[in-house]
């Protein structure tokens, strides 16, 4: 992955975001953690497991997804896809024993290809956990699994006919409820809606306590077909003395102020050929002074400069490099990119400060890697389709610590971390790793 200083061909986006420490925490409360980027300040993980050493508890689920384990006050919650009548299911695992404390069924699903309807994750706010399914149904829920509200976005705001099903994870900042819907504006061939039209892409904001819309930003896009399409989920970003949601899909990058939903500033321009095709999947990614967001079809990495508004420039950017992922969110680790080519099946580490790569490495997987890597103890976790879990000393070395066999053919879940122990959900079982 070459780096390019100020190109306008890649795939992730650098944008200058600060965090606070108030993120930090022993949760892991939202699908890419408690910095929204993949990493932990846990310590005292394991490098390596077996059947007889460091595996706490084993749970096998009642179905599959690729959501990943949410864990908040000694629940770990999960969404899954349930037998042939396909139930979209919640289920909350007691954190300490592995016991189901509950399961419930929320919705119904329906078949789509290359991906399931329990692919967007739960997310908490120490009071409710809300579970998004493919069909855009949200619902609230006490710890307990009583229901407080529900919400179906494609009743209210049209269809979403996006080809391989909805998989956005709602985003909770600051007292309120983001949900996206990056999609196409008119009627689409496949899936068929029985002639529903989505009316248009939006972002929307909901009050938590009983789900009621604050307000609902239009998001137009000049992508025409499958790149009207994205699966990525929206990331809060502090810059520039603002604070913004990001969003990308569509042929363009948009951040947004977090009270009224106005678009502040766009990049459009990693679809510089103007595919019909270019689907969105992985998700804008926070990084220390930038926000990374990987394009489509492995077109490259972007690091582009935050504060300006309206339309962004190449001036904006700090620089490109060339590859990067199509489907697999990055992660941001003591200062250190982490790109996984998920088709290729490598992990590079990139220096963020040039877009240089330091190290590339094989990764082991005879499947595609979907689930986003996990940064954490000096440690990188990535899950391969099969199960394979692959450990990686972080730094600007490449040094593998071990491979571990978790069997699976479709495990797309990322691997979460909390209280000095990973997470990790397979095709068919949950398991708790710790020393």
């Amino acid at each position: 992955m070459k780096s390019i200083t100020k190109c306008l061909t890649a795939c992730v986006i650098a944008v200058v975001c600060v965090f606070t420490a108030e993120a930090a925490g022993k949760q892991w409360n939202n699908w890419r953690g408690p910095y929204y980027n993949g990493s932990s300040d846990e310590k005292n993980l394991p490098s390596s497991w077996s059947e007889t050493e460091n595996i706490r508890w084993k749970t096998k689920l009642p179905g599959n997804g690729a959501s990943s384990p949410i864990v908040s006050d000694g629940n770990i919650f999960l969404s899954a896809e349930v037998g042939e009548s396909k139930d979209l299911t919640a289920i909350c695992v007691d954190r300490v024993s592995g016991e189901i404390r509950w399961q419930q069924i929320l919705s119904k699903g329906s078949r789509i290809p290359r991906n399931t309807m329990a692919s967007p994750s739960p997310v908490v706010d120490g009071r409710a956990v809300y579970f998004m399914f493919g069909n855009c149904v949200l619902t609230a829920m006490d710890f307990d699994g009583k229901i407080k509200w529900t919400r179906d976005f494609e009743k209210d705001y049209g269809a979403n006919n996006i080809k391989f099903g909805y998989s956005s994870t709602p985003l909770l900042y600051e007292g309120k409820l983001y949900v996206t819907a990056i999609r196409p504006d008119k009627k689409m061939l496949w899936p068929k809606k029985e002639g529903k039209i989505a009316r248009n892409a939006y972002l929307l904001a909901l009050n938590p306590e009983d789900g009621k819309t604050i307000w609902r930003h239009v998001r137009p896009t000049n992508a025409d077909d499958e790149s009207q399409d994205a699966y990525s989920s929206p990331v809060p970003c502090e810059a520039s003395g603002r604070k913004e949601i990001i969003i990308l899909g569509g042929d363009c990058v948009t951040g947004h102020n977090p009270e009224t939903g106005d678009e502040l500033w766009r990049w459009s321009g990693y679809n510089e050929k103007n595919s019909d095709r270019n689907r969105l999947i992985a998700s804008p990614l926070v990084a220390g002074e930038m926000v990374i967001v990987c394009a489509p079809r492995h077109r490259g990495v972007y690091a582009l400069r935050i504060g300006e508004n309206g339309e962004v420039g190449e001036r904006d950017f700090l620089w490109k490099a060339s590859g990067g992922a199509d489907t697999v969110t990055p992660l941001y680790y003591d200062g250190i990119l982490y790109v996984v080519d998920g088709d290729r099946k490598r992990l590079y580490a990139i220096d963020p400060g040039t877009g240089g790569t330091l190290w590339n490495e094989q990764l082991p997987s005879k499947k595609v890697y979907r689930a986003s890597p996990t940064g954490a103890d000096g440690k990188i976790y990535c899950l391969g389709g099969d199960g394979k879990v692959t450990v990686f000393k972080a730094g600007r070395e490449c040094k593998v610590l071990a491979t571990m066999e978790m069997g699976g053919d479709f495990c797309r879940s990322s691997i979460a971390v909390s209280d000095g122990c990973l997470f990790v959900r397979t095709t068919e079982t949950l398991y708790c790793i710790g020393k």
